[in-house]
């Protein structure tokens, strides 16, 4: 018989026309970064038509790095040296296009990020926020522009943040404690990138300094986050400012003073300004949420800036994980007698991201439980894909807080384990409806409550006995992924009822 060699045609040609798509869209977006090359480098330019071409450049080298074409050495050069032109202009608002054009630009291409570190535009950025001269000052806006300039040049160049000076940094702290919300925040969060290793002893110390005044500064305004050793209740004071919990943030993740004198007023001090921020941050993140608004940058903020100083505690020396459970209690945290706590916030977003995804389910569009924790949202690792498109993931970062404090729990008394398990088991009862991802986090943080809960022999029976029940029921639920970590669960529960908490069922019968 013939041979259908024609058959395979029509793939091949649909094969070459996507290919020739492709060469004509490269080209198409190379011609357009020659024009504004073009524009750039003109004698008689307008300012005008200057920011045009700076508002186009962004859009033109992301889509060339999406298309995996790279930008040339020399259209890289030509590019820098028409946006220090800009820069030097004496037209206020062509600087900012400039330097938006730049932080975009960085963000969009590694090629045209790395090119800029190598022209030392990091240091220009820094020149012009610290310069003195009146004649020219530095607006706000431009100030918030270069700072964010400067933020993703430290994300993705490790050297511009490991050859920053003690004066710099002096530099971005003055700009935190300036009255202008934007720039402050933005110097904030730079500062809080440089907390991850680059600071040396003196500008860590300079840091701590100004994040403390900042915070003494508000303890009697927005920022007061309540008295005393334990989180402040959600409700007793307003939400605290993004600046002020950045400011928490930062100071949390310094690391401890050296060389001062034990008990003495250097000492207290740090410890006073660790407490604070610690509160504050704890008050931050145990916020009520509005209802059908998604959480703020701030309780974001503040619900990372815990996750990482608890994990960092449990590794940490004696000395340093003592002061952080002493000055936070990770049961008041967690599960507080007189207020709702962390778990409660928990387990009310794990019940909305349940009724998310079943109307997801309903609509046809199932939930993607092959997707690695944290591939969505905000950056919570525990969590994941609890977040719906294009929202927060308030899950996974409240599951990652949960985690790590349960860690760091000690003997609490059958009364915050009673609080806690009454905060998560409605949760539990819905972990089917939940994200594979979030499942997986949820069910490690109820095995860590099971586990802490096993030292504790006055936890009423028939609370056991409803502790069993919902691990039978997340061993039949969960994810085929993540059954084993709903069997371990169900393991932790048996050792619980084992323990003599009560007599009858076990959770392993379904597992």
């Amino acid at each position: 018989g013939r041979v259908p060699v024609l058959a395979t045609r029509p793939m091949a040609k649909k094969k070459k026309r996507g290919r020739a798509a492709r060469d004509e869209q490269r080209q198409r977006w190379q011609d357009a970064l020659a024009s504004v090359l073009s524009v750039l480098e003109w004698k008689d330019v307008q300012p005008e038509e200057l920011r045009g071409a700076l508002i186009q450049f962004p859009e033109i080298v992301a889509m060339l790095e999406a298309a995996a074409q790279p930008l040339a050495e020399e259209a890289s050069a030509r590019l820098l040296s028409g946006l220090e032109r800009c820069l030097a202009s004496s037209s206020p608002r062509l600087r900012v296009a400039a330097w938006e054009a730049l932080h975009e630009g960085s963000l969009a291409n590694a090629d045209f990020c790395a090119a800029a570190v190598a022209h030392g535009l990091h240091r220009r950025a820094l020149a012009d926020l610290g310069a003195t001269d009146a004649s020219r000052p530095v607006s706000l806006v431009s100030a918030s522009r270069q700072l964010r300039f400067l933020l993703t040049l430290v994300e993705n160049a490790p050297e511009v943040a490991e050859g920053l000076t003690g004066a710099e940094v002096a530099v971005l702290c003055d700009w935190g404690s300036q009255g202008a919300e934007a720039a402050a925040v933005a110097a904030l969060q730079l500062i809080l990138a440089l907390t991850d290793g680059a600071l040396d002893q003196p500008a860590s110390d300079h840091v701590r300094a100004a994040a403390a005044a900042l915070l003494s500064d508000a303890s009697n305004g927005e920022g007061s986050a309540g008295e005393g050793g334990a989180a402040a209740a959600p409700s007793a004071t307003p939400l605290p400012s993004e600046r002020l919990v950045l400011a928490a943030a930062v100071l949390v993740s310094l690391p401890p003073t050296e060389g001062g004198p034990a008990g003495g007023s250097g000492a207290v001090a740090a410890d006073d300004a660790l407490g604070a921020a610690l509160r504050l941050l704890a008050g931050a993140a145990c916020s009520p949420l509005v209802e059908e608004a998604p959480p703020s940058r701030a309780q974001l903020i503040a619900l990372e800036g815990l996750a990482n100083v608890l994990s960092a505690a449990a590794d940490a020396a004696p000395s340093g994980l003592a002061a952080v459970v002493r000055l936070l209690p990770p049961t008041q945290l967690l599960a507080p007698s007189h207020k709702p706590g962390l778990l409660a916030l928990l387990s009310g977003e794990l019940q909305r991201v349940a009724a998310r995804s079943s109307r997801r389910k309903q609509k046809g569009k199932r939930p993607r439980e092959d997707q690695p924790a944290g591939a969505r949202g905000g950056g919570g690792g525990g969590g994941g894909d609890g977040a719906a498109d294009g929202e927060p993931d308030l899950a996974g970062r409240c599951l990652d807080v949960a985690g790590a404090a349960l860690g760091l729990c000690a003997d609490g008394g059958a009364d915050w384990l009673e609080s806690a398990w009454r905060a998560l088991l409605p949760a539990a009862e819905r972990v089917g409806s939940l994200p594979a991802a979030v499942q997986d986090g949820f069910l490690s943080v109820l095995s860590r409550l099971a586990l802490a809960s096993e030292s504790e022999s006055e936890l009423a029976a028939d609370r056991v006995e409803q502790i069993a029940t919902a691990a039978k029921q997340t061993v039949r639920d969960a994810a085929a992924c993540v059954r084993p970590a709903a069997i371990s669960f169900a393991g932790e529960v048996l050792s619980l009822r084992a323990l003599g908490n009560a007599t009858s069922g076990s959770p392993s019968d379904a597992a």
